[in-house]
């Protein structure tokens, strides 16, 4: 039987090609013409950053390292609240 083997680097593996992925999504939406959705990807002290002006939408997320202090935690929220969407971590 095989087994997978799960430890921290390979969620963060998993968590950066997810991230990747939206990175992707996100690129392709900001490049048209005048970025109606507002789209946004940012660097928050290493914590990758994507938002947009779809307040609900799954995409508009922070990708953590696990390794954040509270202001980075902090500022990543304030991003979120500055852009006026939801916040999912």
């Amino acid at each position: 039987m095989n087994q997978a083997i799960v430890n921290k680097e390979f969620v963060s593996m998993l968590h950066q090609a997810h991230a990747d992925s939206i990175e992707s999504a996100y690129m392709a939406r900001m490049s048209v013409d005048g970025n109606p959705d507002d789209v946004k990807i940012l660097d928050i002290d290493g914590a990758r950053v994507f938002l947009s002006r779809e307040p609900w939408s799954w995409s508009n997320r922070a990708i953590l390292s696990g390794n954040e202090t509270s202001q980075t935690i902090d500022k990543v929220v304030a991003e979120f609240e500055k852009h006026g969407t939801q916040c999912h971590i």
